[in-house]
């Protein structure tokens, strides 16, 4: 952090070393945020301001802008298997298989399909 230099939302500053801390995240655009990952404050956010900052993260093209919450200066803690999310049967890793109808999605990225028996993951 350089001498002088103003401070963003929650007191972090341009090139801040920042750590995800919400839930691992991937955006329509194919960016991801996944939680314990490390990034670099690139600026105040666009579309959350003032509670939230733009931050680059490796292998992201483009920086996200994430809310104060989901951020900080040290790495999260491991999760216990209390913390653990689950959907029903289902736990986030697990790889599962759509076994509806083909559909078309429209969306601002371009049109996605969900074909039967196509496999996933739960995120």
């Amino acid at each position: 952090r350089e001498e002088g230099q103003p401070a963003l939302s929650g007191g972090f500053c341009l090139g801040d070393p920042v750590y995800f801390v919400g839930r691992t995240q991937t955006l329509i655009s194919g960016a991801r945020a996944e939680r314990g990952a490390r990034g670099e404050v690139v600026g105040a956010s666009r579309s959350l301001s003032p509670v939230g900052l733009a931050v680059r993260f490796p292998g992201n093209k483009e920086s996200i802008d994430c809310y104060l919450t989901s951020l900080s200066h040290t790495p999260p803690p491991p999760l216990s298997q209390k913390d653990v999310v689950s959907f029903g049967s289902f736990r986030i890793n697990d790889e599962l298989y759509f076994t509806g109808k083909d559909y078309l999605v429209e969306a601002r990225s371009g049109r996605r399909k969900a074909l039967h028996g196509a496999r996933g993951k739960v995120t």
